[in-house]
This record gives structure tokens, C-alpha cells and sequence, in this order.
């Protein structure tokens, strides 16, 4: 018998958290968590709610499934692989850019409470939103239902993305970048964070890669690291432009 408590909400909301469930094909033991996981921060401050009916501490758990299962996924699936390639694989798949991708594959935005609605935040907002919520989903699914529903959910989202980048291979900028500016330089490249943004559970960073201090690139992610790979592919393509220009400018 499955029993499963429903929250005291308006019936419009029902029916689209009933709606949801269809969509990803899980129904919740405990529908308020899944309400909760789509409910972001900026719309309980409007509605004077507490900040704990907010997605922030589901987003919390939900990133810490993600990073376990895809890392259990990778070091199983792959016993010839040493810990960078992982690193680099998980790294790559576990991203802002793929987590966001992912929400909008499953549509994340049509569900999502926030204040003003979703479509009147800029670009990068909406991005950052959709891509927490995915975790938060991830840290519903599994306090109402367990891991091994998490897993299958995360698995069945995640697994075309890890395989796509084994077959075409992960892109590791910094190391492109770091042989590049050996080579005409004679000097590695120089990471420094220039900003740091957003609540400690949420920070995103800005980092700069610079040479002899002329900056190359800069880059924004949710981790250093991401920020960095950002940062070397922003300056790979600015020399990789420089050095079409000079060609052009010679013929």
C-alpha cells in the first residue's frame, strides 16, 4: 500500500506537482518535498514565508547525491581509469551548464515558484535557478522515496551526457591553455579569483587567467575549478581569434 501525504495547497499547484510527477515518472511518498524543491528563495521572501520552506537546504542534500551516484557510476563503470580522468569526467558532467540543461529538458521551469516569475530574470539568473532546482529535485526524490529511486532518476539523466563524453572526450582547457602559454611564453598561466558571489552554500566565483599580468580570460562557475576551465577557454578563444587576425592581417 503506498501512502504518501499531500499538502495543503491551492489546487491549481496540485494539479501541476501531479502534473510534474507524470513528467519524471516518480510518484512522491511526500508531496510537500517536491513542492518544496520547487520553490525558490526570492518567492518565500516575497510571500514573508520562512526561508526553510525555500529549495536552498534540498539543493544542499540533492548536489551531494548527484556528485556520490555519478562518482560511484564512473568508478565502476570504468576500473582502467586513473582518479584525474575521473575527476575530469565528473567534473565536466556534474556542471552548471549540463545541471541546466538537464532542468530544461525535464521542463523544470514551467514548475518553479519564484518572485518576479522565471521569465523575468535575466539570463544567467534563470540558469543558476533551474540548475539549483535540478538539485534540489534530486535531494526531494531522495528523503521521499530513497536512493535507489535517486539513482535511477539521475542515471536515466545523466548517463547519454557521461557516455557523449567519453566517446567525444572531456575538453580540459586549463591544460590546453597551460601548453600553449609554455610554449610562447616560457611562463604557466596565473589563476586568481577576482570576485566571489552569492551565499556560502550557493557561492559562484569569478576567476581571471592572466600572463606577465595581462589578463587572457575570464570565467564564472560555481567551484573554482569550474571557473577556471571557464576562464582558459575564454582565453583560448581570444587567442585563437588574435592569431586569425594576425594571419589574415600577413596574407
Amino acid at each position: 500500500m503506498f501512502f504518501r501525504k499531500l499538502p495543503n495547497l491551492p489546487e491549481e499547484r496540485l494539479k501541476n506537482l501531479l502534473e510534474f510527477e507524470r513528467k519524471i515518472n516518480i510518484k512522491f511518498k511526500d508531496l510537500n518535498l517536491l513542492n518544496q524543491s520547487l520553490t525558490h528563495s526570492s518567492y518565500t521572501r516575497y510571500n514573508r514565508l520562512p526561508s526553510l520552506l525555500s529549495n536552498e537546504r534540498l539543493e544542499f542534500i540533492g548536489d551531494s547525491i548527484i556528485s556520490m551516484i555519478i562518482s560511484e557510476y564512473l568508478y565502476k563503470k570504468y576500473p582502467n581509469y586513473n582518479e584525474g580522468i575521473l575527476s575530469s569526467i565528473k567534473s565536466d558532467v556534474v556542471s552548471r551548464k549540463v545541471m541546466y540543461e538537464i532542468g530544461t529538458q525535464i521542463e523544470l521551469d514551467k514548475y518553479i515558484l519564484t518572485f518576479p516569475p522565471l521569465n523575468k530574470f535575466n539570463e544567467r539568473g534563470k540558469k543558476t535557478i533551474i540548475s539549483n532546482c535540478l538539485e534540489a529535485l534530486v535531494g526531494a526524490i531522495y528523503l521521499s522515496n530513497g536512493i535507489d529511486i535517486s539513482k535511477k532518476f539521475i542515471l536515466n539523466l545523466f548517463e547519454p551526457i557521461i557516455n557523449d563524453r567519453i566517446k567525444n572526450g572531456t575538453r580540459d582547457y586549463k591544460s590546453i591553455l597551460q601548453t600553449f602559454i609554455i610554449e610562447i611564453f616560457e611562463k604557466y598561466p596565473k589563476y586568481s579569483i577576482i570576485e566571489e558571489r552569492g551565499p556560502n552554500h550557493n557561492k559562484e566565483f569569478v576567476v581571471k587567467v592572466s600572463v606577465n599580468d595581462i589578463t587572457l580570460g575570464e570565467g564564472v562557475g560555481f567551484s573554482k575549478k569550474e571557473a577556471e576551465q571557464s576562464a582558459a577557454k575564454n582565453a583560448l578563444d581570444l587567442l585563437k581569434n588574435q592569431t586569425q587576425i594576425n594571419k589574415n592581417s600577413s596574407s
